[in-house]
Protein backbone atom coordinates (compact mmCIF):
# COMPACT_ATOMS: atom_id res chain seq x y z
CA UNK A 1 0.00 0.00 0.00
CA UNK A 2 1.29 3.45 -0.81
CA UNK A 3 2.44 5.70 1.96
CA UNK A 4 -0.50 7.68 3.31
CA UNK A 5 -3.00 5.37 1.62
CA UNK A 6 -4.03 3.77 4.94
CA UNK A 7 -4.96 7.17 6.40
CA UNK A 8 -6.97 7.97 3.29
CA UNK A 9 -8.84 4.66 3.50
CA UNK A 10 -9.59 5.22 7.19
CA UNK A 11 -10.92 8.74 6.54
CA UNK A 12 -13.07 7.61 3.61
CA UNK A 13 -14.40 4.58 5.50
CA UNK A 14 -15.29 6.73 8.50
CA UNK A 15 -17.10 9.25 6.31
CA UNK A 16 -19.06 6.66 4.29
CA UNK A 17 -19.69 4.16 7.05
CA UNK A 18 -19.41 0.46 6.30
CA UNK A 19 -22.70 -0.02 4.51
CA UNK A 20 -21.64 -0.25 0.87
CA UNK A 21 -19.98 -3.29 -0.76
CA UNK A 22 -16.34 -2.28 -1.48
CA UNK A 23 -15.53 -0.80 1.91
CA UNK A 24 -12.26 -1.75 3.49
CA UNK A 25 -12.31 -2.79 7.15
CA UNK A 26 -9.10 -2.39 9.07
CA UNK A 27 -8.26 -3.64 12.52
CA UNK A 28 -6.26 -1.20 14.58
CA UNK A 29 -3.73 -2.94 16.83
CA UNK A 30 -2.75 -1.40 20.12
CA UNK A 31 -0.05 -2.51 22.53
CA UNK A 32 1.13 -0.71 25.62
CA UNK A 33 3.73 -1.64 28.20
CA UNK A 34 4.25 -0.22 31.64
CA UNK A 35 7.01 -1.19 34.07
CA UNK A 36 5.91 -2.56 37.46
CA UNK A 37 8.45 -2.31 40.25
CA UNK A 38 8.41 -3.71 43.77
CA UNK A 39 10.27 -0.60 44.85
CA UNK A 40 7.12 1.37 44.08
CA UNK A 41 5.06 -0.95 46.27
CA UNK A 42 3.49 -2.73 43.32
CA UNK A 43 3.35 -6.41 42.44
CA UNK A 44 3.95 -7.73 38.92
CA UNK A 45 1.89 -10.81 39.82
CA UNK A 46 -1.06 -8.66 40.90
CA UNK A 47 -0.79 -6.61 37.70
CA UNK A 48 -0.79 -9.76 35.53
CA UNK A 49 -3.70 -11.31 37.45
CA UNK A 50 -5.72 -8.10 37.04
CA UNK A 51 -5.00 -7.68 33.32
CA UNK A 52 -5.79 -11.35 32.57
CA UNK A 53 -8.78 -11.58 34.96
CA UNK A 54 -7.27 -14.66 36.57
CA UNK A 55 -6.18 -16.06 39.94
CA UNK A 56 -2.44 -16.15 40.70
CA UNK A 57 -0.17 -16.54 43.69
CA UNK A 58 2.81 -14.36 44.45
CA UNK A 59 5.11 -17.07 45.80
CA UNK A 60 7.62 -14.53 47.12
CA UNK A 61 5.02 -13.06 49.52
CA UNK A 62 2.61 -16.05 49.64
CA UNK A 63 -0.31 -13.81 48.61
CA UNK A 64 -3.15 -14.82 46.27
CA UNK A 65 -4.61 -12.32 43.79
CA UNK A 66 -8.06 -13.25 42.49
CA UNK A 67 -9.57 -11.17 39.69
CA UNK A 68 -11.69 -13.97 38.16
CA UNK A 69 -14.87 -11.91 38.63
CA UNK A 70 -13.52 -9.11 36.44
CA UNK A 71 -15.26 -8.87 33.06
CA UNK A 72 -14.17 -7.53 29.69
CA UNK A 73 -11.09 -9.66 29.04
CA UNK A 74 -11.65 -11.40 25.71
CA UNK A 75 -8.26 -13.02 25.25
CA UNK A 76 -4.82 -12.97 26.82
CA UNK A 77 -1.47 -14.63 26.32
CA UNK A 78 1.41 -14.84 28.75
CA UNK A 79 4.72 -15.07 26.92
CA UNK A 80 7.77 -16.31 28.80
CA UNK A 81 11.42 -16.44 27.78
CA UNK A 82 12.61 -19.70 26.24
CA UNK A 83 13.75 -22.27 28.80
CA UNK A 84 11.72 -20.81 31.68
CA UNK A 85 9.36 -23.23 33.41
CA UNK A 86 6.25 -21.60 34.84
CA UNK A 87 3.96 -23.45 37.20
Amino acid sequence: MQEGRTDELLRNSALRGFSSAGDVRLAIYHCSMNPVSRGGGRSAVAAIAYRTASRMINERENVWYDFTRKTGVVQFEIVLPEGLNAK
